[in-house]
């Protein structure tokens, strides 16, 4: 799975997501070649069932876990970003880190998971 995003600087945050999750947020788009330049790396997602739903994420090399409310559906790769820097402020992560992960969005992929995607 994935929310792939772009900002001016080139800046690219991949969240890779189940099919549970893809089928709530939209099919998977991603470029070629494509690979985050984030300093926290890639994120893996899910839907979790339960009320009200949420998401959650992991980042791949911390294991560091956000959760977030899944609705609006529709709008949740805008708003990764967000928790994310939110979640590494009450951590007391450093501003810059922090600063990389909010504004890393302005455009929005998913982007299934290698199991997701049947390879």
């Amino acid at each position: 799975m994935g929310v792939v995003a772009t900002r001016q600087d080139g800046r690219v945050l991949i969240v890779r997501a189940t099919r549970k999750l893809l089928d709530r947020i939209g099919p998977p788009t991603l470029r070629d070649g494509e690979q985050s330049t984030t300093r926290l790396g890639q994120w893996y997602a899910t839907a979790l069932a339960r009320r009200p739903q949420v998401a959650l994420l992991v980042n791949e090399p911390t294991l560091l876990p956000v959760l977030m409310p899944l609705a609006p559906a529709a709008t949740l790769p805008a708003r990764v970003a967000q928790q994310i820097a939110a979640v590494l402020a009450a951590h007391a992560t450093p501003d810059t880190v922090r600063s990389c992960a909010r504004y890393a969005i302005t455009a929005s992929r998913p982007l299934p998971t290698a199991a997701s995607s049947g390879s």
